[in-house]
Formats: C-alpha cells, sequence, structure tokens
C-alpha cells in the first residue's frame, strides 16, 4: 500500500468561507475563460437547478473542464490530482464500495503515513455532506483532491471494474508474457474520435486485460476465443477441444469499446468501421510457441463479437502417423496420395480437421522434385518448397480464378482449400484429367455424400468415376483425460446404438471424472476418427449409373469400409475416448440417414412409388 505524508490541515475547513475564495464566476473572467452573458446564463440557470456554479458551468460546457478544474483548485486551494498514470490499490479500493464511488464520483487515492487520512479525488471538494457520508464509510478522515470528470470516472473503472476482474481470474506471470507481432502498422485518420478510440485501446487495463485473455487461451489449449457484446456486459467464451465452453469471464460492459479496439489494431482492421464484418490476423509468442491469431468481426445488436481462431504453427504435428489413423486406413490413405493423378476429398463439418490432414498429406509427398501449389482461404500453415496462394474475391483472385492460373505454372500436385462452386469442382476434375494429382476440401456428412454433392454441382457421374480416387471423412474426438480416467458405466441405450450388447461383454470402459488439469471436463486433446472409401471399379460402376448412397455404401462395407462410427468404437475399445463423445460427434450422420430413410419411406407410399 502506498503512502503519502501528511501536508497542513485541510485549508477547507481552517478559513472561514468568505476568507478562503472569491466568486468562481470572477476568476473564470478574470481569466478570460467566460463573459458577462454567459455568467447571466449560468445565475438563471442555478435558480432552475439549485446546482453550484462551477457545476453548471461545467454541464453547459462554458469552459473547459480542464481549465474549470485547474481555476477551482487555485479557488479552494486543494490539488489537482493526475489520474491519467494512477496504479490502482486492492487496499484503497475497499475504503468504500464500487456503488458510493459511482454515484458520487470519487476515487479513493492513497493512505497518509499514519494511516489516518485518506485522499480522495472528487469532482466538488466544497460538498460537505458527500466527504462526511465518506468519512464514515471510510473510517478515517478524508483530505479532498479535484480532478476531471472523464479521468474520475476512467479510475473508477481502473480500481473497481478491472482491478476486480484481475483478482478474479488471475493474471500473466512475467514468464507467461505475450510477445505481439502485428501484420502491419495502422494509421489512425485525422479524427478526434478515432484517435481517442485508439489512445483509450492502449491504456495499460484494456491491454493487460487483452493480454490475459489470449494468454487463457494459450494455457488452456483454447482453438477459439469468443468476444460477445450483452447487453449489460462483454462475455468471453473459449473454444476448447472442439466445445464452446461456458462464459469464461465478463470484463464490464464499459471496457467493450477499447477491448474491440485494441483487438481490431493488433490485426491491422479499420476501427472506424463498425457497420460490416472485417477480417484479419496478427501473430503472437509463448514460451517458444508460435500462435498465428486469425480474426473476424460481426456487427450484432450490441456490438461487434469478435471470434479470434488460434493456429499453432508447429510443423512437428503436421504428419500422418500422429493424427490417429488406423494402420489399415493409413496405408491405404498414403497409396492415394502417392498416386500422380486424380482427386482425393477430405470431407467433414468446419472444425473437423480436413486442413491439418491435407497438410500432413502434402508434407508427406513433399520433395524437390514436386511442384506443389496450393490455393487456400486463408493459408493456416506456411509450408517449405511449397508455393501457397491465399484467395482475394475482391481482386477477383477466387478459387476457380486461382486454379486456372496454376494450371498454366506447371504443377505436379494442386491443393484446393475447398471446392466451393461448380466452377471450382469442373475445374479440379479438368486438372485431374490432364494428369494432375488434387486434394480438396468439401463439407459432406460421410464419404460416399461427396459423391452425391459433386453431382448436385453438376459434374457428371461419368467424370466423378473417372477421377474421383478416394474420399476421407473424419471428425475429432476428445480423449479421456490421463490425470483422472476412472471406470465407469455408459448408459445401455447409448451402447445399443453402436452394437449389441454382447461386443461389450467384460469390456471396462473408462471415461475421466473432471479435474483441474482437464478443467473438469474429463477430456484432454483431440484425435481424428476416419471413414476412407476407396474408389474401386465395382463403387465406378455404380458411380457411372447414378445409384443410391446407400447401394454404394453397401458395396464399400463389402469391401471392407470402416464407417466413422466403427472407427469411433475402435478408439473406445482402445482406451482413447468415450462412447459418448463419438455419439456427439457422429450425431448428424445418424440424424442424416434417418432423414434419408424417411424419404425413401415416403417415395415408395407415394403414388407410382416403388
Amino acid at each position: 500500500m502506498t503512502a503519502i505524508k501528511r501536508g497542513k490541515e485541510d485549508p477547507l475547513r481552517e478559513q472561514p468561507m468568505q476568507e478562503r475564495r472569491r466568486k468562481l464566476g470572477d476568476i473564470l473572467k478574470e481569466r478570460g475563460l467566460i463573459n458577462d452573458s454567459q455568467i447571466e446564463q449560468v445565475i438563471e440557470q442555478q435558480r432552475k437547478e439549485y446546482k453550484r456554479f462551477g457545476e453548471i458551468v461545467r454541464d453547459m460546457r462554458f469552459v473547459p473542464e480542464t481549465d474549470l478544474v485547474r481555476v477551482l483548485a487555485d479557488q479552494l486551494n486543494v490539488e489537482v490530482f493526475d489520474l491519467i498514470d494512477y496504479e490502482p490499490e486492492e487496499e484503497v479500493a475497499k475504503k468504500f464500495p464500487e456503488d458510493v464511488a459511482r454515484r458520487v464520483r470519487a476515487v479513493p487515492i492513497r493512505i497518509t503515513e499514519d494511516g489516518e487520512v485518506l485522499q480522495v479525488a472528487v469532482l466538488d471538494p466544497l460538498d460537505i455532506a458527500k466527504l462526511d457520508d465518506l468519512k464514515r464509510l471510510a473510517g478515517m478522515e478524508i483530505e479532498p483532491v479535484i480532478g476531471t470528470r472523464n479521468d474520475i470516472e476512467r479510475a473508477i473503472e481502473r480500481l473497481y471494474g478491472l482491478s476486480a476482474f484481475f483478482r478474479e481470474f488471475g493474471e500473466l506471470s512475467d514468464e507467461e508474457s505475450i510477445e505481439f507481432v502485428k501484420v502491419e502498422d495502422q494509421e489512425f485518420e485525422d479524427d478526434y474520435n478515432i484517435q481517442e478510440m485508439a489512445e483509450s485501446a492502449e491504456e495499460a487495463p484494456v491491454v493487460k486485460l487483452v493480454n490475459l485473455v489470449i494468454g487463457k487461451a494459450l494455457r488452456d489449449n483454447a482453438s477459439d476465443i469468443h468476444i460477445e457484446p450483452a447487453q449489460h456486459h462483454l462475455r468471453i467464451r473459449y473454444r476448447i477441444h472442439g466445445v464452446l465452453m461456458e462464459e469464461s469471464m465478463a470484463p464490464p460492459k464499459r471496457l467493450q469499446s477499447a477491448v474491440v479496439t485494441r483487438v481490431k489494431i493488433l490485426a491491422a482492421m479499420d476501427i472506424a468501421e463498425k457497420r460490416i464484418p472485417q477480417d484479419g490476423r496478427f501473430h503472437v509468442r509463448l514460451h517458444g510457441m508460435e500462435v498465428d491469431i486469425r480474426v473476424s468481426t460481426l456487427p450484432t445488436y450490441y456490438g461487434e463479437k469478435i471470434v479470434m481462431r488460434l493456429l499453432e504453427t508447429n510443423k512437428d504435428q503436421l504428419r500422418l502417423d500422429r493424427i490417429g489413423f488406423p494402420e489399415a486406413q493409413l496405408k491405404e490413405f498414403r497409396h492415394l496420395i502417392s498416386q500422380p493423378n486424380g482427386v482425393l476429398l477430405v470431407t467433414g463439418p468446419t472444425g473437423s480437421g480436413k486442413t491439418t490432414t491435407l497438410y500432413s498429406a502434402l508434407s508427406e509427398i513433399n520433395s524437390p522434385d514436386k511442384n506443389i501449389v496450393t490455393v487456400e482461404d486463408p493459408i493456416e500453415y506456411q509450408l517449405e518448397m511449397i508455393n501457397q496462394v491465399q484467395t482475394n474475391p475482391k481482386a477477383g483472385l477466387t478459387f476457380a480464378a486461382s486454379l486456372r492460373s496454376i494450371l498454366r505454372q506447371d504443377p505436379d500436385v494442386i491443393m484446393v482449400g475447398e471446392i466451393r462452386d461448380a466452377e471450382t469442382a469442373q475445374i479440379a476434375v479438368q486438372a485431374s484429367l490432364t494428369g494432375h494429382l488434387v486434394f480438396s476440401t468439401l463439407h459432406t456428412n460421410d464419404a460416399v455424400g461427396a459423391v452425391v454433392r459433386m453431382v448436385d454441382m453438376g459434374i457428371p457421374p461419368y467424370l466423378i468415376a473417372n477421377t474421383v480416387t478416394g474420399v476421407l471423412a473424419q471428425r475429432l474426438v476428445r480423449t479421456i483425460c490421463t490425470h483422472c480416467r476412472t471406470e465407469y458405466e455408459p448408459d445401455p441405450e447409448i451402447l445399443v446404438q453402436f452394437a449389441d450388447a454382447a461386443t461389450f461383454d467384460g469390456f471396462t470402459f473408462t471415461h475421466g471424472k473432471g479435474c483441474s488439469e482437464c478443467l473438469n471436463t474429463g477430456y484432454a486433446g483431440r484425435i481424428g476418427i476416419y471413414e476412407l472409401l476407396n474408389i474401386t471399379r465395382e463403387i465406378r460402376d455404380q458411380i457411372n449409373i447414378s445409384a443410391d448412397s446407400a447401394i454404394i455404401t453397401d458395396i464399400a462395407r463389402s469391401q471392407g469400409l470402416k464407417l466413422l462410427r466403427d472407427d469411433g468404437l475402435d478408439k473406445v475399445m482402445d482406451g482413447f475416448t468415450t462412447i459418448e463423445e463419438v455419439l456427439r460427434v457422429t450425431q448428424d450422420i445418424e440424424e442424416n440417414e434417418t432423414r434419408v430413410e424417411e424419404n425413401v419411406i415416403s417415395s415408395a407410399d407415394a403414388p407410382g412409388g416403388s
């Protein structure tokens, strides 16, 4: 606790009122800050509102507040306290509660060495009633100093808003300090409001808060940070191991603008534009770990929502033998990526690890004798000896346009980040026909669904049959925390969705009961489950005649296809994950199959149906 030496006794209580001050209006007029007409207006307003002269001058904005405060300090013989570099102290904050500080606009500053006097910054040192109330609450004498309204409100925020926040959630240690690497410097427009936004975003408490939010995400292995404006506060949530967690922390609503601006400055976004979505990125280093952070903003009813995606740029993790492939599937997949031509598709929802699988495949086949080119949006990992192209739709550099240009660059292997439209699909198929190996992703529920999706895009079935060599569907499941692993009995109704009861005879199920190491979730880390469809001659024949997806699936299963749930069940039996987790990530597949069955039954019942 910082103490101050006690000065002379409070001059406000030593001198009679008429001796200790001249009229404020006379001093302001003498210094050329106000004129007779304005004084008359203030006096007239005083008759209506019964406020002090200085209060009305401030409200009517006749005099800049900094000048008014200096005059008041001279008039009353009190100190003007500089609150800009004020560092709040926890012991001082306890002297009176936050609601009182906000209501009377008073900030407890520090305590004298003898511990008998509390120095308090106030707007009006003459309001003896408020000072007496503060004296009773603090249990000690009050020595008033004066500050501007804006400085006092900011100091209250530092003292009560962020101090309490950091006490609850902790701060980053020196060893956890984050090094920020901006993509580019942003120049601010010559506009007061924009400059003020930028300055507020660079204040120490706001910088500390943003660092804490990012540092906590890195510490907890989060993949995404959600900063969401609510009506009365700012909500912060993390996605950890694929699951969006409950609200992690809730900074005061008043910090919303500064926090959003701080993140936008780091990501080189336009801080003046709040009406449209924006995208940006920046880079951080922590403990030798390099993390690329992609930032997306979205205007919502209560302000701009921010999502930050954290991508560790560790190349060592891009290995096919480290992402959960069963041995047989790994061998088959390696065979597919070693072919001289063809289209290899990886499918699954957003966040299922598709891009990581393709990067791992590229890393494995990457060699000096191959010209590998990618077109992505965005580039998530930077790979050596691989030419990577970032799409730019505003400049006309779409996936399709990029592909056309890449084909003139003598490539051996092409990776298309995602096939989103018929034009891109058509070019990818044509590239395969002209002797190129093409990797890409699609958003479908399962492997066979990729064939149906390409037909829907307008690609003739015979072209699909002759170019697509394989389709890999995948999901990511959370792995059981090794620190709190324990035996348990799953719900029998869940088990019957995977296999009959005899399958599990004598098997001991385990799960994580929850501990501090796994944030009480029972899970730590993730592993892939896979469904690899090899396009054999029999399956090509069925694609050529536009056979139903159920028929193709049956043939593939007879040839050894393991569905996602089959591989998930193997991961359960091997002790990697739980039956509930596999059910969670494959629920969409079951629902889709149910809808297909219902459609088939409806068609059969309809007039003319079979």
